[in-house]
């Protein structure tokens, strides 16, 4: 959690704005990779806010603010992972060099892989290979060998080498980083009921707990998967759900809309009179659990209420030398 969420973004971020500590004789105006100074700092950041505020839930429960303003006031380890992992790379390539923008995707990169809820072996080789090309590439880009630059080279750079083999040693970083901890930690201070005597009724809550967990794992009927779909949702066949709120009554639709729905209909077999109404509703879950949210809706919020109507796409952003 520290070392990717916290150390190694504000090393990185103070390497970006030349604020890190350095020689005085060391200019940072003279560093190819000081982009974020000045105005382009305050723009980034208002980009970075605004743009937080549209990312899914699933994504970014917690949307990141604007770190030109807010960074040294409680910014969140979440608020580092949705800016530095998923938005800065997008707005950082047309102002980083290519060969710093290159070696910032690949930690990215291997750090997106070794986070993910499952990891193929052919994936994890290729998240350890680009781990140590990064690390390699930014002893040579940024520390580039000079004595007076030894600080840049944190133990939350090297620690991407045994990134990888960690996770054979010891298991899927998501599931014993602090998370994890501070999770469990919540859920059973939520279940106290004797306040009388806390520590006693934690103590107790916890043997339970664990006992629970170690009978589940041995015995996997224990604990059947119990589906819960939302109030007032419908089931439309094939894993997916159709979400309040809903227009109440179906509506005529335009010329051209009903012209599209009846060449879809047509073409699937699906028998539809040749006057179309439909009924408005406010989101879709898909069979994975994610949840869109349509425009109808969502335009009725205010804009500080952050609707969320994107989802998440990947295409690669390395440029050609």
């Amino acid at each position: 959690m520290h070392r990717d969420a916290l150390n190694f973004p504000q090393l990185m971020i103070s390497l970006l704005r030349g604020t890190i500590d350095r020689d005085p004789s060391d200019n940072p105006s003279d560093w190819p990779w000081t982009v974020l100074t000045g105005e382009v700092w305050e723009k980034h950041g208002a980009l970075i806010e605004k743009w937080g505020k549209q990312m899914p839930s699933f994504i970014a429960e917690r949307p990141p603010r604007n770190p030109a303003e807010k960074m040294t006031s409680g910014y969140k380890a979440c608020e580092y992972q949705a800016w530095f992992y998923i938005l800065a790379p997008g707005f950082l390539y047309p102002l980083l060099p290519t060969p710093y923008l290159e070696n910032y995707c690949k930690f990215v990169y291997g750090t997106d892989i070794v986070h993910s809820s499952s990891i193929p072996h052919d994936e994890l080789a290729e998240a350890h290979q680009m781990l140590l090309e990064a690390v390699l590439e930014f002893e040579v880009f940024y520390y580039d060998r000079k004595l007076s630059r030894l600080n840049f080279i944190c133990q939350c750079v090297h620690a991407h080498v045994h990134m990888v083999p960690e996770i054979l040693h010891v298991g899927w970083p998501p599931g014993v980083s602090q998370w994890t901890m501070e999770r469990t930690i919540g859920n059973l201070e939520e279940e106290i009921r004797q306040h009388s005597r806390p520590y006693a009724n934690l103590g107790v809550r916890t043997l339970i707990r664990s006992q629970t967990i170690t009978l589940t794992s041995m015995i996997s009927d224990l604990d059947p998967a119990v589906s819960r779909n939302p109030r007032g949702s419908v089931d439309i066949g094939d894993g997916f759900l159709v979400l309040r709120a809903r227009e109440g009554q179906a509506l005529a639709v335009s010329e051209l809309h009903a012209s599209a729905i009846l060449a879809f209909a047509n073409k699937n077999g699906i028998d539809l009179s040749d006057e179309v109404s439909i009924e408005r509703w406010a989101g879709l879950r898909l069979p994975n659990g994610h949840r869109i949210r349509t425009r109808w809706k969502e335009e009725q919020f205010a804009e500080d209420k952050m609707p969320r109507r994107y989802i998440q796409v990947s295409f690669s952003i390395f440029r050609s030398s």
